[in-house]
């Protein structure tokens, strides 16, 4: 695994193996300023994850019904493909609801 990034700014960065796949989450809560300690040592273990291809307006209710603000989004193998955020999720589906009552 590579050296930990800092995540000051994100508040977690996301660990993969060399092969892209999920291998942890490391949160910046879990971290001493002078944290020396190797990534693998820090992380979580198996963070939840979804597919791309799971419905939106489900994913953001289960997200809102378990306070989560970010899921991370993989293939079925565990690639990394991203993070949805609930508030960019939430953002799109009420651009969309509005779209779509205007075309109507």
């Amino acid at each position: 695994m590579a050296e930990r990034p800092d995540v000051r700014e994100a508040g977690f960065c996301v660990v993969v193996n060399d092969g892209g796949i999920v291998a942890g989450r490391l949160r910046k809560k879990h971290l001493k300023d002078d944290d020396a300690r190797p990534a693998e040592e820090v992380m979580e273990d198996g963070p939840t994850t979804v597919r791309y291809d799971e419905h939106l307006l489900e994913l953001v209710a289960r997200m809102k019904d378990r306070g989560v603000a970010n899921i991370l989004v993989t293939s079925p193998e565990g690639r990394l493909f991203g993070v949805m955020y609930r508030k960019d999720a939430e953002d799109l589906l009420l651009r969309l609801h509005q779209q779509h009552h205007h075309q109507h």
